[in-house]
């Protein structure tokens, strides 16, 4: 065999070998990876249908506000997006709170807040935190009292409550077009970009 065929069977070694480990490696992969796929998929079953709404805080610090036929339709539109929502990030609620100002806040149990392992950058120190002179520390929603507050290193986290689009002051049909074409961001669920529907 000459020079030259030698050269041809040196470069079809390498790439033969590279296939074969690359079939190799998806072959041992596809196990997990079926795996994987049918968790989702059941994920995405127990996560279909009708769902349970979000559970009511502990304390209502501001009374449920009465609804029409209509409203209390798109209420329980909103109650299973939340819902659905929470199911398929897997969150697991511990308590829920609602301020003052009517907002309601869930407690979450942060073994199931993919990342709240991860240890926080260092806080300031005491001596950072003391205001000046005549001066004093603002209050917060949490500052009130206990009912107000969730179980101790759980993670807070605000429900949106579309208020706008369950009190049917936008031009949105559902709470998809809702959130895909009229609220502003910056300012969601509070404003509807193209103004209140027509009187």
């Amino acid at each position: 065999m000459n020079h030259a065929g030698l050269g041809r069977y040196r470069l079809l070694f390498p790439l033969v070998a590279l296939c074969l480990s690359g079939c190799g490696g998806a072959m041992e992969g596809s196990p997990a990876q079926g795996g994987a796929r049918k968790s989702a998929r059941i994920e995405a079953r127990a996560c279909a249908g009708a769902l349970a709404p979000l559970p009511d805080p502990i304390v209502w610090k501001v009374g449920r506000p009465e609804l029409t036929p209509a409203q209390r339709l798109r209420q329980q539109e909103v109650d299973q997006h939340l819902a659905r929502n929470y199911c398929e990030a897997g969150w697991r609620i511990l308590a829920t709170t609602q301020s003052d100002s009517g907002d309601i806040t869930d407690w979450l149990d942060p073994a199931s807040v993919p990342g709240s392992e991860v240890q926080p950058p260092p806080g300031p120190l005491p001596e950072e935190m003391q205001p000046p002179a005549g001066a004093r520390l603002q209050g917060t929603e949490m500052s009130p009292g206990p009912e107000v507050r969730g179980p101790k290193s759980s993670i807070p986290m605000t429900r949106p409550s579309f208020n706008v689009y369950i009190a049917g002051e936008t031009r949105a049909t559902s709470l998809e077009d809702w959130i895909r074409e009229h609220q502003v961001p910056s300012l969601a669920p509070q404003v509807d970009r193209e103004g209140p529907p027509d009187k």
